[in-house]
């Protein structure tokens, strides 16, 4: 054999032995860089773990004070039993948040910090408690007024807030390795593939199937690092909204209680005062409208927080979205004035969608207002209707939805638009880009909780100075259109139906001002009206009192035998009896999928004395035949 052809066949051995040691190092590297990484990620993980924990612990403290100080306001003793709990889940998420920050002695000092001000905190809370279950209310509040209490929990939020902080940094400084650490993976594993590639060219051409291969794998897991990335984004984002949904939905059935007995009598005793003719009743009558319209503003409050935690009871219908924008396009140019101009451009052909139509009256009333503040010099607003069909690719991209047919309903505006750096925020519940004072923050997490309930998708698109674009998706449906003659006007006494001869009424109610409010305002219209406080006291008068024409029950009662339960059990004996509902914190008892059962009449907390009438009217004429 020739001495050249040899010293080639070498250089070419040389040649393979060079690529395939070069390619079992960075292999090696890469494997090791992966393990690194994975660790990395279980930091990053660790890190979001005690932030969390953190938060909730704050929150439960939060809790305990509120729950303490409905005790001493109103003794009941649900409240002491709430503050009670929240004491226990404390101490056991203190524990955990210990646990987990044993390998940070900094955090371990401030833990320590943050026990001893909790342990004062918890301290003053519990005397408060025992004073008032002592009988000495006064001296409970004595120690209220005195401003402790506030001091305390401004230093522990400082505490809290600089702990979290600290862990901020810490998951910022481990998600930059981790980040850090993917990349050079990834540049490892490019040069092996770049390395095989080029040795295998050299070598064998053949092998090009291989290559293949292996920019598949770099390609999927290119793929698994970006869908991880955004799922754990999704995480952190669903996390903290349920924590918020669930801290809203647990103080709604008892803040609702409470406006259902102040604006109830409100009413009642302005409609006595207006009767009564007396020469100052206009003076009098003034204060309490006043106090009425503060009472309704902090029922829509609560109504945004509800929708927002997405446990409102939504009533959803057929609806023809191009009727629906077409009736409220004179009040949309109403409510933004006339430095405004709103076009409304609806599709021929639009599809059916199903939804609460009051419900997304006020989402596109409150995207249009949102639209209005966009813009404090004037500009244009557009209302849009279209069908739209949602691909594989546009889900894969967002993830919250699911592909198919839809109807699409925007808003546009001309405004100064959304910050890039905000716009993820945009759906928190309490933050508003507006100016202080000019908003509550609830608007859009609302607008975000109504879409989401109804199985819909929303997206915003904004640039700073040019504009803005609000896109909900709701899902096409198969049904015919349900015609409704819209609302109804507010009912005034003279007109307030009434009872009729030997009619009466159970009221099951277990807050005892929230039923004696009913029973008063039933009783005066003319109601033979009975009460039970529970679900298995309605069962007992039933049993020694069936002539009943209808139930009226709260959903939300304790003992085994809540609202839901009570209506089914009496269907059993009195399979005709009606029932009607009442709640101000819609769970799973009468609502199911965001949606209120089919056999179900709703009267929402809180309510007037003519919402009252005129709804037993209805259900009793209807249950008559009339």
């Amino acid at each position: 054999m020739p001495l050249r052809a040899v010293s080639q066949d070498y250089r070419k051995l040389l040649a393979a032995a060079a690529g395939v040691g070069f390619l079992i190092l960075t292999g090696v590297a890469a494997i090791l860089m992966l393990l690194t990484s994975r660790s990395a990620n279980d930091w990053v993980e660790h890190t979001q773990n005690v932030i969390i924990e953190a938060t909730r612990l704050a929150s439960r403290v939060v809790d305990a004070e509120s729950y303490q100080r409905g005790y001493l306001i109103t003794l009941d003793t649900s409240y002491r039993d709430l503050y009670l709990q929240s004491r226990n889940v404390i101490d056991s998420k203190f524990e955990i948040l210990k646990e987990l920050t044993t390998d940070n002695e900094e955090q371990v000092a401030k833990l320590r910090e943050i026990r001893e001000i909790l342990n004062s905190r918890l301290d003053s809370l519990a005397r408060g408690v025992t004073l008032a279950e002592e009988g000495q209310r006064n001296e409970a509040f004595k120690i209220v007024k005195v401003g402790a209490g506030k001091k305390l929990m401004t230093d522990l939020r400082d505490r809290s807030e600089e702990f979290i902080s600290i862990e901020r940094s810490l998951l910022k400084q481990r998600q930059d390795y981790a980040d850090g650490l993917g990349r050079w993976l990834l540049v490892l594993i490019g040069t092996s593939l770049l390395t095989a590639a080029l040795t295998s060219l050299y070598l064998l051409g053949s092998m090009r199937a291989s290559l293949d291969a292996l920019s598949l794998q770099k390609q999927n897991l290119e793929d698994e690092i970006a869908l991880r990335q955004r799922t754990e984004a999704t995480l952190r984002q669903s996390q903290k909204m349920e924590a918020v949904g669930q801290l809203t939905g647990g103080i709604a059935h008892d803040f609702n209680n409470l406006l259902t007995i102040i604006l109830g009598n409100l009413d009642t005793a302005r409609r006595r005062l207006t009767n009564l003719n007396l020469a100052d009743s206009d003076k009098l009558v003034r204060p309490l409208e006043a106090a009425q319209q503060a009472g309704g503003s902090a029922a829509k409050l609560t109504h945004r927080l509800l929708a927002f935690s997405r446990q409102q009871a939504l009533e959803p219908v057929a609806t023809n979205v191009n009727s629906l924008v077409g009736g409220m396009s004179d009040l949309l140019r109403r409510s933004v004035g006339e430095e405004h101009k709103v076009e409304v451009v609806l599709s021929a052909g639009l599809w059916t969608v199903r939804a609460d139509r009051n419900q997304l009256e006020n989402v596109l009333l409150n995207l249009v207002v949102n639209s209005r503040d966009a813009m404090p010099n004037g500009g244009n607003i557009t209302v849009e209707t279209a069908n739209a069909y949602l691909d594989e690719d546009y889900v894969s991209r967002f993830g919250d939805v699911d592909a198919g047919q839809y109807v699409l309903l925007s808003v546009t505006d001309t405004g100064t638009g959304i910050a890039p750096e905000i716009l993820d925020r945009i759906f928190e519940p309490f933050f508003t880009t507006k100016g202080e004072g000019r908003g509550t923050g609830l608007g859009l997490a609302m607008v975000h909780g109504f879409v989401k309930q109804s199985g819909g998708h929303i997206r915003v698109y904004s640039e700073s100075n040019i504009g803005a674009t609000v896109k909900i998706y709701l899902p096409r449906v198969q049904e015919e259109v349900v015609e409704t003659s819209g609302r109804s006007a507010r009912s005034h006494e003279k007109s307030m139906p009434r009872a009729v001869e030997g009619e009466t009424i159970l009221v099951v109610e277990d807050n005892e001002s929230v039923r004696r409010f009913v029973t008063e305002a039933l009783a005066a219209l003319g109601y033979s009206v009975l009460e039970a406080e529970s679900g298995d006291q309605a069962l007992k008068v039933m049993a020694s009192r069936p002539k009943v024409d209808l139930v009226f029950t709260d959903v939300v009662m304790p003992g085994a035998v809540n609202g839901r339960k009570l209506a089914d059990m009496l269907k059993v004996d009195f399979p005709k009896l009606p029932v009607l509902f009442t709640t101000g914190f819609t769970r799973n008892a009468i609502v199911h999928n965001g949606q209120l059962d089919h056999d179900v009449q709703l009267l929402h907390k809180p309510y007037a004395q003519h919402q009252l009438a005129s709804k037993i009217r209805s259900i009793l004429d209807r249950a008559k035949g009339k």
